[in-house]
């Protein structure tokens, strides 16, 4: 019987407005996430706990398996790059 490795589920950090270009490339990808909401308003991002993953208090973060990325446009560069790469293995290995 062959095992799969478990899909694993993208960590999207922020709120509405600080990451919807990411969303739509998750979307448009059809990738599993999870969303982390990151309130704003509240100030959120500028707490040290969320400063441990995102040293600048900035919005949106991505988290892939424990790799951290932030910026919306490098966000979706990386997650275009993973999917192609996932993708061609895919069609190497079938």
């Amino acid at each position: 019987m062959e095992t799969r490795p478990a899909k694993m589920v993208l960590k999207l950090y922020g709120s509405a407005m600080s990451f919807a270009r990411v969303l739509v490339t998750i979307l448009e990808k059809d990738l599993a996430y999870e969303h982390i909401l990151i309130d704003i308003a509240k100030g959120e991002q500028k707490s040290e706990a969320y400063k441990q993953l995102q040293p600048f208090g900035k919005v949106p973060a991505l988290e892939d398996d424990g790799f951290l990325i932030f910026e919306s446009r490098a966000i979706c560069k990386y997650l275009a790059r993973q999917v192609l790469s996932r993708s061609f293995c895919v069609w190497i290995l079938g």
